[in-house]
């Protein structure tokens, strides 16, 4: 009788500790991941479950998550929408430049958005994807202009900021340039 209470109880026990260990197990590989950044007083970006997957790349430096194929650009999208205009970018430039900007991206044709490519993507406060950033160049006003588009989704529907800065292809960071930093960016390999 003793021996059967005995199985009883050690089973009861196995089953209680594989109850409590998996989630348990699952919060601490969350938590403990070498792929996160601090953001401050908004948290931390963890994205350890997006690199297991192998499809993503994480920036430790900037908190970006890159995925390994470039995304297409969503242009049904893009097509039924009027973009509005970034205003902290917009605000960085002289204000001539400001002008040629604000001229550039108020003349975007939806056929310009078949240019657009992937750059990375951003992750919210709760580790979900919810950004998207393409990006086109232009030639306007006599020289090189890079417009970004950002994706912004939503719970519902999406939403699209566009930007546009001067062109300098030494310091402009697009997708390739961005993955390969991002692949050394954190103290454990990707």
């Amino acid at each position: 009788m003793n021996s059967l209470r005995s199985k009883r109880f050690l089973f009861c026990m196995g089953i209680g500790l594989i109850v409590i260990l998996v989630p348990a197990s699952r919060w601490i590989s969350y938590y403990t991941t070498p792929f996160k950044l601090y953001n401050g007083m908004s948290g931390t970006t963890y994205a350890g479950q997006y690199v297991k997957t192998g499809k993503w790349v994480f920036d430790c430096n900037n908190g970006r998550l890159i995925s390994r194929t470039p995304l297409p650009p969503p242009l049904a999208a893009l097509r039924k929408i009027k973009l509005p205009i970034e205003s902290l970018m917009i605000h960085s430039l002289n204000s001539a430049d400001r002008a040629v900007a604000t001229q550039l991206i108020n003349t975007l044709h939806p056929d310009d958005y078949k240019s657009l490519r992937y750059r990375f993507s951003a992750q919210n406060d709760d580790s979900v994807v919810w950004q998207h950033n393409y990006y086109l160049i232009k030639h306007h006003a006599g020289r090189d202009w890079v417009i970004e588009i950002n994706q912004f989704s939503w719970s519902k529907s999406d939403s699209f900021v566009a930007e546009a800065i001067p062109y300098d292809a030494a310091q402009y960071v697009d997708h390739p340039k961005a993955q390969s930093a991002a692949v050394v960016s954190c103290p454990a390999p990707q």
